[in-house]
């Protein structure tokens, strides 16, 4: 199982990587989204479709990623060891190193600060889904029409932002101080919500808080986030100023709503992007490229490819860690010894 997750990691920031350097620069915002998309699933998904790794060999002094383990004469060990037909090939030479030492001294506590972590992603996600249920409550409902969809208004006596979210049914929260506004800017407003919900993005920050769980030490996971965020936000954007008809007055009205937010869980209205938003509104993106399309198929191609060599050599380094591991529990205070894992036998290098 680690040996999925830490391929499914190491897969994301191909993506990452990818998406760095090409998507978010030739892109447009749905192409943005959807490669985001791509990598995520593909990453969780690769690892197990491409079905067991190959056969790792023994450990290897050349793969070693700590630098542990140094080549030995094969003749080395042969009266030292207690196999019946040993196999001098899985010979290695152990050296102890302090930095991986003092981890292995520290690993319970290490183990029970990441399940805390991990409790606590949980935690806040659960409180969050709570929170918003408890504004479906204390919310005074008023049904909205339209077309096929309806809408649930929420009011509320104090001042809040406006905001949208979906649980059993989309819901929007409005105020009466929204009718100060002149009509044009009401329904870009009005609109702006509407496309958070029909994005989904409620779904949306329920899955990468699900996710978050597994990729908590995942820095493309938060790149990954961060930028579903963003893009989300400019798509809402980008609509409600269509809507509007003036990209200018629609930067001007999001900036009158850069004030306090009573409810930062709901409102997507926040002003730690509100700077990225403007100046995508005024000065927009060039004309996608046809080309935005290439890393798609490169990225799965790539990944699917890499999958099982990447896999097998994540599974290699962790057999050679937990060798190490044993050899160090079995001989903590030797420096340097030679040790076959086969049988668990060790000499040292002054005999």
């Amino acid at each position: 199982m680690i040996d999925l997750l830490i391929t499914s990691v190491l897969l994301s920031w191909a993506g990452a990587i990818l998406y760095v350097c090409w998507v978010r620069q030739y892109g447009s915002l749905w192409q943005r989204k959807g490669f985001i998309y791509l990598v995520i699933v593909s990453s969780l998904l690769a690892p197990v479709l491409s079905g067991p790794p190959p056969v790792a060999p023994a450990p290897s002094p050349a793969a070693t990623p700590f630098g542990l383990f140094k080549p030995v004469d094969e003749h080395a060990l042969q009266h030292y060891c207690r196999c019946e037909q040993p196999n001098y090939t899985h010979r290695i030479t152990y050296r102890a190193n302090g930095w991986y030492n003092a981890l292995l001294d520290q690993k319970p506590l290490l183990k029970g600060l990441l399940l805390l972590a991990m409790a606590l992603v949980v935690g806040r996600f659960l409180v969050q889904y709570l929170f918003l249920w408890r504004l479906v409550r204390r919310g005074r409902h008023e049904s909205l029409t339209l077309g096929d969809t309806t809408y649930t208004l929420l009011h509320f006596p104090e001042a809040a932002n406006v905001g949208a979210f979906q649980l059993d049914k989309p819901y929007i929260i409005w105020q009466k101080e929204m009718e100060q506004l002149s009509p044009e800017q009401q329904q870009a407003i009005w609109e702006h919500e509407l496309s958070h919900i029909r994005q989904m993005n409620t779904l949306e920050k329920i899955c990468l808080s699900m996710l978050q769980v597994f990729w908590l030490l995942n820095p493309a996971f938060y790149l990954f986030r961060k930028e579903l965020d963003l893009l989300s936000e400019l798509v809402a954007d980008q609509h409600a100023a269509s809507i509007m008809g003036s990209k200018k007055a629609y930067a001007n009205l999001l900036l009158q709503f850069k004030s306090h937010q009573l409810y930062p869980g709901v409102s997507h209205l926040k002003g730690s992007s509100l700077s990225r938003r403007i100046h995508h509104l005024i000065k927009g993106t060039s004309k996608p490229r046809k080309r935005a399309w290439g890393p798609f198929l490169v990225l799965v191609v790539l990944q699917f490819q890499a999958t099982g060599w990447l896999q097998g050599q994540v599974q290699l380094q962790l057999e050679e860690l937990e060798t190490y591991e044993v050899i160090y529990q079995e001989h903590p205070q030797e420096h340097e010894l030679m040790y076959c894992p086969d049988c668990h036998s060790a000499c040292y290098p002054e005999e």
